[in-house]
């Protein structure tokens, strides 16, 4: 699970991308953490580069979700405020 101190630094979004699984040497589509939905392990991917395969505890397949993304100026994201 992903901690924080201050939500004042973290703001809530409605972008697609938090809500689709990855599978593994796909391309993260952003900067960020990414959760195992099988056995919650949690790794830190950089966009572009390929999410990782890794030893499920769960014995089934990876799939990873994006569940904390950076934000970097002219980045196209959703939030809910707007």
């Amino acid at each position: 699970m992903a901690l924080y101190k201050d939500i004042g630094y973290l703001k809530k979004s409605k972008d697609q991308e938090f809500d689709d699984p990855y599978r593994p040497n796909q391309k993260a589509p952003y900067d960020g953490i990414y959760l195992c939905q099988y056995c919650s392990e949690e790794i830190v991917c950089k966009s572009d580069d390929p999410l990782p395969d890794h030893n499920c505890k769960s014995g089934r397949p990876t799939l990873w979700w994006l569940i904390v993304s950076t934000y970097h100026q002219g980045t196209v994201i959703s939030f809910l405020d707007e």
